[in-house]
């Protein structure tokens, strides 16, 4: 009997786990694709590290015309291209960022 009830605890754990690794890919895939003008404000980055590893998460903060901000999760070579003040489109799923395209670069007045 015992054997029986920690089979099904452990199945469930595994159903429980699958369920909340895999819903935000499925809601992302569901998701429309965006394209939105929009501005970047902030870029940070996340460092995590242990005795034998390290890792480092990119993020960068985007400010839409309404005054709506988001920000994405963005690879390294993507955070090092952008700087806060780039005004472009932003393509978007969910929570995905999925490009930006700059546009050309604006002059300040001197």
């Amino acid at each position: 009997m015992s054997c029986l009830y920690f089979m099904f605890v452990l199945v469930l754990l595994f159903c429980l786990l699958a369920y909340f690794r895999w819903m935000p890919i499925v809601r992302n895939l569901r998701s429309p694709v965006l394209s939105r003008p929009g501005r970047v404000v902030a870029k940070r980055e996340q460092v995590s590290a242990t005795r034998d590893w390290g890792t480092t998460v990119y993020f960068v903060t985007f400010e839409f015309p309404d005054g709506s901000r988001e920000e994405f999760r963005v690879l390294p070579n993507v955070h090092g291209l952008l700087a806060e003040g780039d005004q472009g489109t932003l393509v978007s799923q969910g929570t995905w960022f999925k490009g930006f395209e700059r546009q050309g670069l604006q002059r300040g007045n001197d």
